[in-house]
């Protein structure tokens, strides 16, 4: 998995790991200090903060925008074994009762869905036979996952000596599924931001690295939204080189 992958990485790296939860942050013009919830506090330069949705070090620096409860969206995900050579995994995205859009996407085997609070996976593939046939026989590999509420809105991905990767920098929704790629791409830029003694540039570079996915996604949850969300399915077939350029961009 990719977490035990990038676990042996750092280990073989020599990087030190704590399992730990930060309860404080204080911060002064040569270093920042992290307060631990067992106690004792863990001193660094600088400080990367790659902690989710629910990001501890936005809430302390008072960067997390209120967001309110219309258009809330959630997030579930589960991992299948497919027969081989079969299409990998389906987006579903869930709007008003009764009404999906589907996306393919070329990722190990998943079944990702994201909707209204209370959406529920099983319904949602139930509702349509493409998925349901798809996943017919398949085993779970994975538990249950879920997240949101989205949109997570910041008010800046950059304060002082501390930087905000990932989730935890802002995030649109679910539908794309390309979290996992944009949050590297961010901590790449943010790792040499730091590298190059620049880390005035990393709000500007996190836009150039975000902004194709933020356009994109926003625009494909508000189309899933509309009234015209039953024809996203059929416009895809219709028009399978412009949805492809799409995923496409999205995948860069």
């Amino acid at each position: 998995m990719l977490i035990e992958a990038l676990r042996e990485r750092a280990d073989a790296l020599g990087i030190e790991r704590r399992s730990a939860r930060v309860t404080d942050l204080i911060m002064n013009a040569s270093s920042v200090s992290l307060g631990l919830a067992e106690g004792g506090r863990v001193e660094a330069d600088y400080v990367v903060a790659c902690d989710g949705l629910h990001s501890t070090i936005a809430k302390e620096l008072g960067l997390i925008k209120p967001s309110t409860k219309r258009g809330r969206r959630y997030g579930l995900r589960q991992h299948f074994a497919v027969s081989p050579g079969r299409p990998s995994s389906r987006c579903i995205t869930q709007g008003p009762p009764s009404s999906m859009s589907l996306r393919s996407m070329r990722t190990p085997s998943a079944s990702p869905c994201s909707g209204p609070k209370g959406v529920n996976l099983d319904e949602t593939v139930a509702a349509i036979p493409e998925i349901s046939q798809h996943l017919e026989g398949a085993t779970s590999v994975s538990e249950l996952r879920g997240a949101g509420p989205f949109p997570h809105r910041v008010r800046k991905a950059r304060v002082g000596r501390v930087v905000l990767v990932g989730d935890a920098a802002g995030y649109v929704d679910a539908i794309t599924g390309e979290g996992l790629r944009v949050g590297f791409a961010q901590a790449r830029e943010a790792i040499s931001a730091i590298a190059d003694n620049r880390l005035a540039s990393y709000p500007r570079r996190w836009r150039a690295v975000t902004r194709e996915f933020r356009v994109l996604t926003r625009g494909l949850v508000l189309l899933a939204s509309s009234p015209l969300r039953r024809s996203i399915v059929p416009l895809a077939r219709a028009l399978p080189s412009v949805f492809g350029m799409v995923v496409n961009r999205l995948a860069r």
